[in-house]
């Protein structure tokens, strides 16, 4: 059976609509592709010197070393929707429409394409025609050796049009290689700058093209250089007005600077020095949907440093790798929540990339990119034809979270030592704190050691509720305040003595599991002693039912607000595991020491942490009062 094949009409309004539907530098992505394709070992996103130095104009271009196309290919090629000799493929196969939809809605004047194949160059040039709204080959008078006549024609040798010298277009590199392309972009008006990329979509940053290339390709072969031209600076009044001295000097007005790809970008971004780093591999699948992926991840083990002047980014995201390409970048911190961290300091260092399973033809199922290749889709499932189920690989890698990235957690979500606020603090003075009593050397003219006087009796955090009484008169200890013996350290002048004295409630400190005497416990109690002078509460951050308040407290939050809600519940639980322990100092005199131990243990203060109810209403109020009304559930 033959058929006939349907044709394609109208393009122009498809062309725009692909354009809208791809991201920023999308063409970038296309021009590095189809170089790639082409066998190119040296690909270079330049400036066109000559339209500088003529024109005073500065045109973007990208040149290649690749095979090149003859007369009669390039004009199939370009003037094609589809490809012409290179046919739309399929699922994973690149299209061959993407130079065309992502570079001619903004370069509507031109996009020359100049092409060397066995030493032969031929120029096309592909125009908008505002009267019909479509895009094609632009017509070219030119002169028949042969007959002597004047022709028009779709392919050119590169030379004179409208007063301009194409043949001066074309890198060194590519005419000593003999074969190569070169596009050379000239934006919507004659005279229109476009090395800062497309105007209508902020491509004009600093190192933005190149930061672009960093985050978009896995890897860069190691037989291929690409190399990006700079200008130092965004003003257009100090660009190089020529080629000549353009990259002179420490302050060289432009670069031309090396793209490494985004893993080396991640692990090896300063190639003369090594960074302590750790990395794994997990398995995940889409729950009931069964599509499964890798999830790489790179966490470093030290701050990252900062050294990349935005043609890195300066710290961790989450993307897709498919086809040796990132989709679907992000680093917001909802993003990262989805996978079980929410703490910033770790975001920062931490790098997921999660690798799903190609679409399958003989299973009709699989990922596979979008029209625009901007995004990857979903094949087959309940999913068919959605974007990624992060969300479900998200939770099931958080499930099980690798060890490194968990005790990295745990470690900047542990604090230093905490102390209670000022109005659970007097609350629980009042009550407790004349009882909250702690052994000290103390200046006494009757004693029988010496002492050196450190200072003041009492600890130097806030004193016990004491009942005010008149100063005695002569015979006061060393230093403190009048009528107060002075408390110090074995060994000195003056005489002193052992005696309890009055002191500051216990401390607390959010520590991980791998702290704690005791890993399963959630809390646990260190006795006063000389170097706990006032005693101290530990507080497991990774411990189940912490890690569960914290999640459901987050979720119900905005997403920027996660490390600070991490804070404030391990300041409430902190706080109320202090006031346990102060309480149980109350029962001193009622029952032994053995019974008051019990009564701290461990496990009697985890069992005093469990239940929720009493600590979540502090959490609601806490939180309440200092973030607003929680969302919507």
């Amino acid at each position: 059976m033959t058929i006939t094949p349907m044709r394609t009409s109208n393009t122009g309004p498809l062309i725009e609509r692909v354009y809208r539907e791809s991201h920023a530098f999308q063409w970038v992505r296309e021009a590095f592709i189809n170089a790639q394709e082409a066998a190119a070992t040296r690909i270079e996103f330049g400036v066109e010197w000559h339209a500088v130095e003529q024109l005073g104009v500065y045109r973007r271009t990208i040149a290649d070393n690749g095979e090149g196309m003859a007369d009669d290919e390039i004009d199939v090629f370009l003037n094609t929707f589809g490809g012409g000799g290179k046919p739309i493929g399929d699922v994973h196969q690149n299209f061959g429409v993407g130079v065309k939809t992502s570079l001619l809605p903004w370069n509507k004047y031109g996009l020359v394409v100049i092409s060397i194949k066995d030493g032969d160059a031929s120029l096309v040039w592909l125009q908008h025609d505002p009267r019909t709204g479509e895009y094609g080959l632009r017509q070219i008078p030119a002169l028949d050796e042969e007959t002597g006549r004047e022709t028009i024609e779709h392919v050119i040798e590169p030379s004179w049009i409208d007063g301009f010298d194409w043949s001066q277009t074309i890198p060194d590199f590519v005419h000593e290689a003999g074969h190569g392309t070169v596009l050379i972009l000239l934006g919507d008006e004659p005279n229109q700058d476009t090395v800062l990329g497309d105007p209508g979509r902020e491509e004009d940053k600093p190192h933005a093209l190149r930061r672009y290339l960093n985050t978009r390709l896995w890897e860069i072969a190691p037989d291929m250089d690409v190399k990006v031209l700079e200008f130092r600076t965004q003003n257009r009044k100090e660009w190089p007005k020529e080629r000549a001295g353009a990259f002179s000097g420490s302050r060289a007005p432009a670069h031309r600077r090396t793209v490494v790809g985004a893993k080396t970008s991640i692990v090896q971004p300063v190639p003369s020095r090594s960074f302590d780093i750790c990395s794994g591999t997990s398995q995940v699948s889409a729950g009931a949907a069964g599509l499964g992926a890798k999830v790489h991840w790179w966490m470093w083990q030290e701050d990252r440093p900062d050294l990349f002047s935005g043609h890195f980014p300066p710290s961790g995201y989450i993307a897709a790798l498919y086809n040796d390409e990132l989709y679907d970048r992000g680093d917001h911190v909802a993003t990262y929540r989805s996978f079980g961290i929410s703490n910033k300091q770790v975001r920062a260092k931490l790098w997921i990339i999660i690798e799903p399973e190609p679409f399958d033809s003989s299973i009709r199922a699989g990922v596979y990119p979008d029209s625009s290749r901007s995004r990857l889709l979903v094949q087959g499932g309940t999913l068919a034809g959605a974007s990624l189920p992060m969300a479900d690989w998200g939770a099931e890698f958080a499930d099980n979270l690798p060890e490194e990235i968990a005790n990295a957690l745990a470690a900047a979500n542990a604090g230093g030592t905490g102390s209670l606020d000022s109005a659970w603090r007097d609350r629980l003075l009042e009550r407790f704190g004349s009882r909250w009593r702690i052994p000290r050397w103390i200046a006494s003219p009757n004693g029988s050691h010496k002492i050196e006087p450190t200072q003041s009796s009492g600890h130097p955090g806030t004193r016990a509720a004491v009942k005010k009484r008149k100063p005695r008169t002569g015979g006061g200890g060393t230093g403190g305040r009048t009528g107060e013996p002075a408390a110090g350290k074995p060994g000195g002048p003056v005489p002193g003595r052992t005696a309890r004295i009055g002191a500051g409630l216990p401390e607390y400190k959010i520590v991980r599991a791998d702290e704690m005497d005791e890993s399963e416990m959630l809390a646990e109690y260190l006795p006063v002693s000389s170097e706990l002078p006032t005693g101290l509460v530990r507080v497991n951050i990774q411990h189940p039912v912490l890690v569960e308040v914290i999640a459901t407290w987050q979720s119900a939050y905005p997403d920027h607000l996660a490390d600070s809600l991490v804070e404030e519940i391990g300041e409430v639980y902190g706080q109320v595991a202090v006031s346990k322990i102060a309480h149980s100092e109350h029962y001193r005199s009622r029952y032994d020491p053995s019974t008051i131990a019990e009564m701290r243990s461990s496990k009697a203060l985890t069992m005093a942490l469990l239940g929720l109810m009493a600590e979540d209403a502090i959490i609601a109020t806490r939180l309440g009062g200092k973030y607003g009304r929680r969302k919507a559930s």
